[in-house]
């Protein structure tokens, strides 16, 4: 062995060209480890983010799957390098979770994910005229609409954010009910969230077609932006709600 490292050491001597090989440093992508709350399906938990940098911005959502306990956010490897990430976590019943992080090339962030239970709600009403509901297996989406969030994440031009909150199936005769998370009271403690509303989506599905409906309240005073349903503390059980006409 020693007579092999001298034989090596003398051929460096002879030819100076010839260097030992030196491993290039691997720069490690900026990544951030949510963990989730506990008691709360990973599966249901909902979590957007917008990366930016020089390169501008680069969105996306993370792809929801069961048993987990931590979600990674990460940089791809191919992508260059952000330096500042915005994240928006819903976990079903609680309050919408954002921060924001300024990073670097060797950033590795763990953030713990804490639920702030929101009060429960209850939304009925009928689905007019009663048709939408007979075509196919009709289902009933419901979701929170966020343009606070467009800000937060810095998009100018695109669309609404949205956090799915309920899903129901409504009768022959299109009646429905579901309980879902209570947003009045942020919203009258936080200013940056008044405009948020619901959106109310009928899916249609049978053999030979799929497709959606905006649905639209018939009563115009609970109607926002302008067809989205207002969020408030409580709701009649006359709502109608019928299909968004026009835009």
């Amino acid at each position: 062995m020693t007579r092999l490292l001298v034989a090596f050491l003398f051929s460096i001597s002879l030819f100076p060209g010839i260097h030992p090989t030196t491993v290039p440093k691997v720069v490690e992508k900026p990544r951030v480890a949510l963990s989730l709350p506990a008691g709360i399906p990973s599966e249901t938990v909902q979590i957007h983010y917008m990366m930016s940098g020089s390169f501008g911005g680069n969105g996306g959502s993370v792809l929801p799957a069961p048993n987990q306990l931590t979600y990674i956010i990460e940089v791809p490897a191919d992508g260059e390098t952000p330096t500042d990430i915005r994240i928006m976590v819903y976990a079903p019943g609680c309050r919408i979770v954002v921060f924001q992080l300024k990073v670097a090339a060797d950033t590795a962030e763990e953030r713990k994910i804490a639920c702030e239970r929101l009060p429960t709600i209850k939304l009925s009403g009928q689905i007019v005229p009663e048709e939408f509901a007979q075509s196919g297996h009709a289902q009933l989406v419901i979701r929170y609409v966020a343009p606070w969030a467009n800000h937060f994440l810095g998009i100018k031009d695109g669309l609404l954010t949205e956090f799915s909150l309920a899903t129901a199936s409504p009768s022959d005769q299109g009646w429905f009910e579901v309980e879902m998370p209570d947003f009045s009271g942020e919203q009258e403690s936080d200013s940056s969230r008044k405009e948020a509303a619901l959106h109310l989506e009928l899916w249609q599905s049978s053999s030979t077609d799929r497709g959606a409906i905006d649905l639209s309240p018939a009563q115009p005073e609970f109607a926002v932006f302008p067809h989205f349903l207002k969020i408030l503390p409580y709701y009649p059980r006359s709502l109608e709600f019928t299909a968004n006409s026009a835009d």
